[in-house]
């Protein structure tokens, strides 16, 4: 059982042999913005988290390292060994460029370090200036002069390159995210300044989002981060989110990374919706890629664990449904979570809060011209057991209390509870509960869908942390 996928790999060779979400028209086209600036520039790709940022730049390098451009690519959090920016950026572009410079890219490496110890000497002694002493700025002056000294040298560095775009070197800066609000800042703003060299554009991978919280976290709430930010990039660019096809695309190769596309294939034309259902987490408001593949991730660990891998092929289905949609009940609602899986509110109420967290708007769960399959499944596979209990599907054990009408009663009453208890909502959730009645009777008529209870997938489940983004 392999829980994690490979990582994302991209070659000068085949940049695009891994670009399931087919962003090679926004890399390509980045690329010969990049290729095109004259001088200097800071570009930025924004994109929130878990939306395939690294895997965008990863491609981004490998495309111009093919269009024999000189590419440096810095990973802000693991690269951070100094916790000083310049040292850390510096040392990394001495590293990884061409072996022609190496007296330029020593030089590089002891400026760089200069500038830093001196940055933080403490120059200036509190009365010097009155006391006439006429070196008090002489220190200044030095790093001054080092800094010009610097400039010059990374100007050498990106002259290096004799390629198609000969005299520049691009720098790409990742996982910004993940580093400290102060070193972060400090990096950016090492790049704006003592990067403005002719020759050199710097590629920055951002948040906008979480670095405008790191920027109002050390300067305050109130302060102007937006035109903060736009004193330090150049051309703002956004990664665009991925269409549905792209999503299924995307999520097809996760399964297969992880041996459950076999599982979750239809079988003696039985459809199995764990994939769809699945999508349904990135597809939502609040949630992104990176959700999606601990999802993914916690099925594998669920489908694959000893006692349900053994279930037959004929059985397996249901419980793989079952599975998934427990999965996607804790992602969008935790606590909804807990109270169906350990017996402190109905099935009813769990299915309630997971629509109010797909959607603010119950209209579109009565729409039957644009009727949601999977979301529908998510449904039933929580409801099976109620279904079951109330014994719709025997009907020699019928009592007189109706159990399709209790049923449905105690859909619609949680519906209500959760989007308003209005005559409007009260019809909306009659229509749908009917489909979900309706759904789940078939599912338990199939004489093959003898998945397990949802209380013996909860163990399993609850043993991995999993958390996601909008959770």
């Amino acid at each position: 059982m392999q829980l994690i996928p490979d990582e994302f790999k991209a070659t000068k060779e085949s940049p695009f042999a891994n670009d399931r979400l087919s962003r090679r028209a926004q890399v390509g086209g980045l690329c010969e913005i990049i290729r095109a600036v004259d001088g200097h520039a800071v570009v930025s790709i924004d994109g929130p988290w878990g939306s395939g940022k690294t895997a965008f730049v990863k491609m981004c390098a490998a495309q111009l390292e093919k269009q024999k451009v000189q590419v440096v690519d810095f990973n802000a959090w693991q690269e951070s060994h100094t916790g000083n920016p310049l040292v850390d950026l510096v040392s990394a572009i001495s590293e990884k460029t061409s072996t022609a410079v190496e007296s330029a890219k020593r030089t590089l490496i002891s400026l760089s370090w200069h500038i830093a110890e001196q940055a933080t000497s403490g120059w200036v002694r509190r009365g010097a200036l009155e006391d006439g002493e006429s070196a008090t700025f002489d220190p200044w002056k030095e790093a001054h002069t080092k800094v010009g000294e610097l400039k010059k040298k990374l100007e050498e560095v990106a002259s290096a390159s004799e390629g198609k775009k000969a005299g520049q070197l691009v720098v790409l800066i990742d996982e910004l995210d993940r580093c400290r609000p102060a070193y972060a800042l400090e990096l950016i703003e090492t790049v704006r300044h003592l990067f403005a060299v002719k020759g050199v554009v710097v590629l920055l991978a951002i948040n906008r989002e979480e670095l405008c919280h790191s920027i109002q976290s050390l300067y305050g709430t109130e302060f102007d981060t937006d035109r903060y930010l736009r004193r330090f990039i150049d051309l703002p660019c956004t990664l665009p989110p991925p269409t549905p096809r792209h999503l299924s695309v995307f999520t097809s190769g996760l399964l297969a990374a992880l041996d459950l596309d076999t599982r979750f294939a239809a079988h003696g034309g039985i459809p199995d919706y764990s994939s769809v259902m699945l999508e349904k987490i990135a597809e939502t408001a609040g949630h992104n890629l990176r959700d999606l593949q601990q999802a993914i991730h916690l099925a594998s660990v669920a489908v694959h664990s000893k006692s349900l891998g053994s279930e037959s092929r004929n059985g397996s289905w249901l419980t793989n449904q079952k599975a998934v949609a427990l999965i996607i009940l804790r992602a969008f609602d935790k606590a909804a979570y807990l109270n169906l899986a350990y017996r402190n509110g109905s099935a009813f109420a769990a299915v309630a809060a997971m629509n109010r967290a797909i959607t603010e708007d119950p209209q579109t769960l009565a729409d039957h011209s644009n009727r949601d399959r999977a979301h529908e499944r998510i449904e039933v596979c929580l409801l099976a057991e109620t279904f079951d209990r109330l014994s719709m599907t025997s009907p020699t054990r019928r009592d007189d209390a109706d159990p399709e009408g209790f049923f449905v009663r105690g859909y619609v009453e949680a519906f209500a509870k959760e989007f308003g208890d209005s005559p409007d909502v009260q019809a909306i959730g009659e229509v749908r509960a009917g489909w979900i009645a309706e759904d789940t009777a078939s599912m338990l008529l199939d004489p093959e869908a003898s998945g397990r209870r949802i209380d013996e997938l909860v163990g399993i489940i609850d043993l991995i942390n999993y958390s996601p983004a909008g959770a």
